[in-house]
């Protein structure tokens, strides 16, 4: 599977992955396809301001 397929992956197992791995090899992940860069950016990132929002209004 290249780089590229991986941003075919559904969501929920681009999130999976993400969270196995460090934030240095997210950015690189990022950094080596446009599509991935996008997908993590919608999928991950977009959970990490979810969680960020609910801490704050705690």
């Amino acid at each position: 599977m290249s780089l590229g397929q991986l941003g075919l992956l559904p969501p929920e197992l681009i999130r999976q992955i993400c969270y196995q791995l460090t934030l240095d090899d997210i950015l690189n992940l990022q950094k080596s396809h446009h599509f991935l860069d996008v997908m993590i950016d919608n999928v991950f990132f977009d959970d990490m301001k979810v969680m960020e929002a609910s801490c704050d209004a705690d």
